[in-house]
């Protein structure tokens, strides 16, 4: 009997997730049904999937989908919300010890070996190119363990507003109320395409898993470019649960254009439907008009990883594949921005606090001056406080301007292992 969906005891069922009123990405993506815009020639009819999305991976723009907030489980392409949140929170050229919880970890292993040190560079790359239960394990370890990386995917995921999404596990074994849709898992990749390390990791044909610099070690293909067949393929990832069924998210780039497509809940390996997708898009023109648009929320949301005081060991690696020297950026082209505005602030509540300390200096001066020459006085005379010329002026607590934030604290039967 599959259990992988049962509340543990004590527990209370997730609630399903509310539906907001407004469809992400534009009421052009409310229908149930294969969506087009006019004019534009009709989409595949054999694509045998619950919900699919095909979107422009430049612009964001869905060109076609079928019912594309429909929520599904998102077996192991989950695994790219994991890959957003590690590169936000950890450094990717960092080293990580894998240990025998990792190895043990359930699901289908990428073979990492407990005791042997990894970059965040190897495991984000390990995590999109394969199945990779045991590094979902180990980054979820290093983010505080599985709780509370799931917890940081869920509010990742409402913050760039892929509200369809909630996961349980960090690998994407069904768990209680795990869920996304098509149009999330579409969001999710063209964003972690906007990340330059991460972009990297998903696209490399293969890595070296070397743990010592300076060595070769086992090398690594990514396992759907190397079984794909389709020429204009970049990357992506597959999954499969008995629950979820057939999932995949993948790009493609074809005379200059670039696309993205999610299949959600499909019977057939959706490697063999995904190419009528990619050739449909290639074939639109490149003016053609899009049905909604892949949210641009996570503009704002700042993917610089934050200090951390775990394990050293930062291991260089030489060959491009390994993907070395991976430029850390946040989405888009806020970076500049934001620390303008952020060194804006802080020289602000610097000034606004050296002007309080001297307006306290100068009253306690005063209030000194007062008490002597009230002892020298033959008779004192308390001072009125009613009398507006005898109260002392206290300067207050500063009036710091406040800024927007930008820093976000992403059935029966035996469930198969997600691949």
């Amino acid at each position: 009997m599959d259990t992988s969906e049962k509340v543990a005891p004590g527990a209370k069922s997730p609630e399903p997730l509310p539906i907001p009123a407004r469809p992400a990405g534009g009421t052009g993506l409310a229908g149930c049904t294969v969506l087009a815009p006019t004019g534009n020639p009709a989409p595949p009819a054999d694509i045998g999937a619950a919900c699919w999305v095909l979107a422009d991976l430049s612009s964001g723009r869905v060109l076609a989908a079928k019912d594309p907030h429909c929520r599904q489980r998102p077996a192991s392409t989950i695994s790219t919300l994991l890959a957003l949140v590690a590169a936000r929170e950890l450094s990717l050229d960092t080293g990580y010890t894998a240990d025998k919880t990792d190895v043990a970890a359930e699901g289908k292993s990428a073979g990492i070996q407990a005791g042997s040190k990894y970059t965040g560079h190897q495991l984000v790359s390990l995590l999109m190119m394969k199945p990779a239960a045991d590094v979902a394990h180990l980054l979820a370890r290093q983010l505080g363990g599985d709780a509370v990386a799931v917890q940081k995917m869920n509010e990742l995921a409402v913050k760039i507003g892929a509200l369809d999404t909630r996961a349980a596990t960090t690998s994407g074994l069904d768990g209680p109320g795990q869920s996304t849709s098509a149009y999330d898992t579409a969001l999710i990749y063209y964003l972690a395409m906007q990340h330059n390390g991460l972009a990297k990791a998903i696209t490399a044909d293969r890595m070296d898993l070397s743990t010592t610099p300076g060595r070769s070690g086992p090398v690594v293909t990514n396992e759907l470019k190397a079984t794909s067949g389709y020429q204009p393929l970049t990357g992506g990832k597959t999954g499969f649960t008995d629950n979820a069924k057939f999932t995949y998210v993948a790009s493609a780039e074809k005379g200059g254009r670039k696309l993205v497509v999610s299949i959600l809940r499909s019977d057939a390996k959706p490697q063999d439907l995904a190419p009528k997708l990619f050739d449909y898009g290639f074939g639109l023109k490149s003016t053609a008009n899009g049905i909604g648009k892949l949210t641009d929320a996570a503009r704002g949301v700042d993917t610089t990883p934050k200090p951390q005081a775990g394990e050293g060991g930062v291991m260089s690696l030489s060959d491009s594949n390994n993907l070395a020297g991976t430029n850390l950026s946040a989405f888009g082209t806020v970076g500049g921005p934001l620390t303008a505005v952020a060194g804006g602030a802080v020289l602000l509540a610097f000034l606004l606090f050296l002007r309080n300390k001297r307006a306290k200096a100068k009253a306690a001066a005063r209030r000194k001056a007062e008490a002597k020459a009230s002892l020298s006085a033959p008779e004192p005379v308390m001072p009125s406080a009613a009398d507006p010329a005898n109260a002392v002026a206290s300067p207050g607590p500063p009036k710091v301007q406040v800024l927007p934030s930008v820093t976000i604290t992403t059935s029966p039967g035996s469930a198969s292992p997600s691949k």
